[in-house]
């Protein structure tokens, strides 16, 4: 399978114009790749250092129209087929089969994820204004157009967008596919004056099985906290997105550890660009999007002000191979009578 991070500076309240500008990457010019196509198994990169629109056109061989089995879910439900439970944010729901090795190796897929926050920006000034350019998932405009180009190109999608549900409002990602929404995660570990903006999510980290691979959710912030890969990777994704608005510098870094601790793909899709609005402090984003492996190799790592699209085939077989040593592995060595998570009782972390 390909996947893929797209980096980009959203307008700020733009949701329009940044709509257009992933639409104009991920609806790509040109022929269609026919089925059964082998595609170039090099990393492959569309980034243009300057200008996004110069990749518009040439997502075309990274978006082949792949089968889906996953079903659109409705608004308050989940998406619901065949096979083995599969733990998620909001339920259990009843997911893909888990495939044999051979029927995965077969399976193909594209995945793409996008920043968190990608079609509003970042820096609001106030819960009214955050909640204002929000959107109930599913059903919103911002899911439905980015189903629509998901159908056309058989794309899986992960994108980051603020999510309203009844009177809350939450940091959400959401993941989509060719056919239509499948599942979202609300962030739990809100950063700075995110906190003023939005309520956390309460209902854990979720894991969708896609067919050619599992896939979790995680934002930005929560990466550091280990916990929440950790858990993750206990429910069986074998690749983690992670859409972002990273402006600490540590995160690619600490991302490289946890996939070695949890021996998974990690997909890092952060933004470019700066804001400052009202009084707020300015905000400068890092880039530096990236893919890791198992192994903890950096397979994409995009500049901190590259804009555009990098992919590159992976095999997510690997992240199901938990062995360290041939006489360790990850899950069978683990001593979880030993570990316990006691909680904070002061302010300080002390």
């Amino acid at each position: 399978m390909k996947l893929g991070v797209f980096q980009f500076s959203p307008a700020f309240g733009d949701k329009t114009g940044n709509l257009e500008r992933i639409a104009k990457v991920l609806e790509s010019a040109g022929e269609r790749i026919p089925r059964g196509k082998r595609a170039n198994p090099n990393v492959s990169s569309f980034a243009d250092r300057r200008s996004p629109s110069r990749a518009a056109g040439e997502l075309q061989s990274f978006s082949r129209r792949v089968p889906s089995r996953i079903k659109a879910g409705r608004a308050g439900s989940l998406p619901q087929a065949k096979g083995a439970p599969v733990r998620t944010g909001y339920a259990t729901h009843r997911g893909i089969p888990r495939q044999s090795a051979g029927k995965l190796q077969k399976a193909e897929g594209n995945l793409v994820v996008l920043p968190e926050l990608c079609t509003t920006g970042y820096q609001f000034l106030s819960r009214m204004e955050a909640f204002d350019q929000s959107e109930p998932v599913p059903g919103g405009r911002t899911t439905e157009i980015l189903s629509g180009i998901c159908r056309d190109r058989g794309l899986f999608l992960v994108f980051g967008m603020a999510e309203r549900c009844g009177d809350d409002c939450f940091n959400s990602a959401v993941l989509i596919g060719p056919e239509g929404w499948i599942g979202t995660y609300r962030k739990a570990h809100l950063f700075w004056d995110e906190k003023l903006w939005f309520s956390p999510g309460t209902e854990g980290f979720p894991v969708f099985n896609l067919g050619f691979a599992s896939v979790g959710l995680m934002v930005c912030f929560d990466w550091i906290f280990p916990e929440a890969a950790r858990s993750l990777a206990l429910s069986g994704a074998d690749i983690i997105c992670h859409p972002s608005n990273l402006v600490l510098p540590y995160c690619p870094d600490a991302m490289i550890t946890r996939s070695i601790e949890n021996r998974v793909f990690t997909a890092t899709a952060n933004r470019t660009g700066a804001e400052k609005r009202g009084g707020s402090d300015r905000l400068v984003f890092i880039g530096s999007s990236q893919i890791t492996d198992p192994s903890g190799e950096v397979l994409v790592r995009m500049g901190r002000e590259e804009e555009g699209l990098s992919s590159v085939r992976i095999d997510p077989l690997r992240a199901r191979d938990k062995r360290i040593t041939p006489k360790n592995h990850l899950w069978e060595d683990r001593k979880a009578d030993l570990y316990t998570l006691h909680p904070c009782t002061e302010k300080n972390g002390s």
